[in-house]
């Protein structure tokens, strides 16, 4: 499957990563963690998602995030994104750099 649409990245505190999760679980369901770093996690929002209902969503988390501290950002899926997902999942590119044999 490769990666369309958006990208939804949040900057938690530290201590504060699993109940940032349990909250986007409960009230954005509809993404999916694609990276879970030390303080950065990265959701992917399914294609055909309304773009409009996601930030009412984001809004309505407002209170919450301030609370946690938590920065939030959606982004749209880059062109090098897609290439790099298309690498990961393509057997040809997976032993790195396709080059000419005895060359």
């Amino acid at each position: 499957m490769r990666p369309q649409g958006y990208n939804l990245d949040f900057t938690v505190p530290h201590g504060l990563k699993q109940e940032t999760m349990t909250l986007i679980a409960q009230k954005l369901p509809m993404v999916a963690l694609v990276e879970d770093q030390e303080i950065v996690l990265k959701y992917r929002v399914p294609p055909g998602t309304s773009i409009p209902q996601m930030f009412r969503l984001l809004e309505a988390l407002a209170g919450d995030f301030g609370r946690l501290g938590v920065e939030h950002s959606l982004t749209q899926t880059t062109l090098e994104q897609v290439f790099v997902k298309f690498a990961e999942e393509n057997p040809l590119f997976a032993g790195g750099a396709v080059g000419v044999a005895g060359a």
